[in-house]
Parts: C-alpha cells; structure tokens; sequence
C-alpha cells in the first residue's frame, strides 16, 4: 500500500516528549507541581511508590517495580497535568486526580486541581461580575451568605453592643471595625487552603472595585497573611515563593499577566525603584517627562 504524503507526515510525526496534558504556560505547569507536593506532604512516599500506587498498566493490573513508570515524576519536574474528568491522557482513561483524593491518605488533594483560586488569577482585575461570582462561588464552598443591605446593617449596629470597641482585638489595636469583627465571626474557623485566598483575594478586588477603601484594606490584609499561612509548609522553597509571588502581583497589584521572574527577584531593590505617592513642586526650569 502506497501512503500519501500526509499519511507520511503523521507516522513520523514524534509524539511530545513527556506525552501527558501539554500545559498552556507556567501557570498550568505549577498548578500540577502544587498538587503533587500537597499528596506528598501526606506521607512519606517516593514517586515510586506513587506510581505503583495509583497507576496500573495498560491492561489494568497493578504495577510493581519491574514495570514502573515515571508519572509522578513527571509531575514534579514539569507539571504534566494529571489525567482527570476534564483532562484525559493520551495514555490514562482513567482519573488520577480522583484516584488519589479516594485514598485515604490524600482525601481533599482533588480540591487543588479545581479551586476557584486559579481562575481569580487568570480573570481580569478589572472585572467586577467576575470577582462577584468568584466570591458567590465561595460563599456556598464555605456554606455562608451574603446579607442584604438592610441586614448588614442591623449587623454592624449590632457590634457595637455585643463587641465594644474598647474590647475588641483585630489588624490594628483600637482601630477594629464592625466590619472586620463580622469578618472575624465568619471566617475565623475556616481552613487555611486555596479556597479561602480565594474567597479573601475576590471579596478585595470587589471592594477595590465598589470604591469602599477601608473594606479593602483589610481584606487585602486577610489576603495576605492567609497567603502567608498557607506559604508555611515543607514544600521546596521554590514553589512557596513562586505561589507567593504570583499570588500577590495578580491579585493585590492587579497585574493580571505577571509571571515571577526565572532567575528570582531583588524585594528590597524592587522597592526602592518603584515611585510612591508623595508629591512636590518640580524645581524652576526642571522639564516633566510625560509618559
């Protein structure tokens, strides 16, 4: 049988090094390296033992380590997207993801891959639906609501009987709002995870966006140091720092396609070279440079 020429170019056509999900940019290449490092941070178990674990052979039957493959690895090195009920594997027909989170040991670890937190970094800082759904979105996670107007503020009356100001404890001592004693009743017992920087980030960029300043001042606050918290875990440094990077430029800075520098960053100098907010007259005869 004589092949055509296309037929030609799709049988040596080399299939990607790695096969797996091929990701979309750094991003989508460290949302899986965070998941892998969440499963282990649960047991002591090396990539193999994962593998053997989780990934049977193309019949089905569970591995050993004569026939061992290199899934887990690839993970942590380059972020190949697990195989999940939205990614399939060109491999896989069945879902990693799920497989893992079923075990005991790894139950939530699914919660990483789909957290609404990933997409409040990806949307636009300027769009208010998007931040409101957001929000929406974890309210019910969460199982709270919003209040109506009218009920918010019966609620906020309401704190300056049953938490005087004189007794309350907050971000900064004698300067605690009703707003963020409410804040604290709400979300005080909640997890540290993906879900609640995403809830934190959202309800900042809606209240940056509603023009209510001393709102998101403290929810930028909340953000922050739920970032921080969650930044302190035995994972390899580079994935803490990359995270909290990222974390903080596109949500609180509002800079939607940043991506942390590869060789790292200079804080303290980054800083210093960056103009504030205060202002002077131009000395005689100096010439404005317009942007």
């Amino acid at each position: 049988m004589v092949k055509t020429r296309t037929t030609l170019d799709k049988s040596i056509k080399k299939r990607r090094p790695g096969g797996g999900n091929k990701p979309k940019d750094q991003l989508d290449r460290f949302i899986p390296k965070l998941w892998y490092w969440i499963v282990k941070s649960r047991c002591d178990w090396s990539d193999s033992d994962l593998n053997i674990a989780f990934i049977p052979d193309k019949d089905g039957n569970p591995r050993d380590r004569t026939n061992r493959t290199r899934t887990f690895e690839g993970i942590r090195k380059r972020g190949v997207a697990p195989s999940s009920a939205k990614k399939k594997h060109h491999s896989r027909d069945f879902d990693l993801v799920e497989s893992v989170d079923a075990h005991p040991f790894f139950r939530g670890t699914a919660r990483v891959m789909s957290s609404p937190f990933w997409r409040l970094l990806k949307e636009a800082p300027g769009d208010t639906s998007a931040s409101i759904r957001l929000v929406d979105e974890c309210l019910a996670h969460f199982a709270l609501e919003r209040v109506s107007a009218w009920e918010a503020l019966i609620l906020l009356v309401g704190c300056e009987r049953t938490d005087p100001v004189e007794k309350r404890h907050g971000l900064k001592e004698g300067d605690v709002s009703a707003f963020e004693v409410l804040m604290q009743r709400a979300t005080s017992t909640l997890l540290i995870d993906l879900d609640l920087l995403c809830l934190f980030g959202a309800m900042y960029r809606e209240a940056c966006l509603s023009f209510l300043p001393a709102e998101a001042e403290l929810l930028g606050h909340y953000f922050e140091i739920t970032l921080q918290q969650f930044c302190d875990q035995k994972f390899p440094p580079e994935i803490l720092d990359w995270l909290a990077d990222i974390a903080r430029n596109r949500v609180l800075y509002g800079k939607r396609d940043y991506f942390p520098p590869t060789g790292g960053v200079d804080v303290v100098s980054e800083i210093w070279k960056g103009k504030s907010l205060v202002i002077r007259p131009c000395a005689r005869g100096t010439t404005v440079e317009t942007p």
